[in-house]
């Protein structure tokens, strides 16, 4: 089993993907992003955990990383990996199909405009 965990401190918000037995025994770090936000994650068939994470503490984007686990042991085969360069994105709802071949997610893009009071689109203040 895996999950998002989350703690609190006085600073700032720990966050990491955990994985633990079924009974929540034998707990193990998968992923440990202390200064980046975990919004998402999937573990596909192949033994890859795939998640969406912020790019840094004060950004905005988000991209899509992986890291290979090892079922038996829960425990991570590799360093983790970003697959997709996505920028200004937010990413949420992952889940794979059964043979993990298809992964589906939510993909918003967020865009912004600036008009100045004085200028001849914005009109005057």
């Amino acid at each position: 089993m895996a999950y998002i965990k989350v703690q609190r401190t006085p600073e700032r918000y720990l966050k990491s993907i955990e994985t633990c037995d079924l009974k929540g025994a034998s707990r193990t770090v998968a992923v440990s992003d202390a200064d980046r936000w975990l919004a998402d994650f999937c573990w596909l068939p192949d033994g890859r955990i795939v998640y969406s994470r912020h790019e840094s503490p004060d950004s905005d984007d988000e991209n899509l990383w992986q890291i290979g686990i090892d079922g038996r042991a829960g425990t991570p085969t590799g360093k983790p990996k970003r697959i997709t360069q996505w920028a200004g994105s937010y990413l949420w709802g992952l889940s794979a199909s059964a043979d993990g071949k298809r992964l589906v997610l939510q993909k918003a893009t967020f865009q912004g405009q600036l008009t100045w009071a004085n200028s001849p689109q914005g009109g005057h203040a």
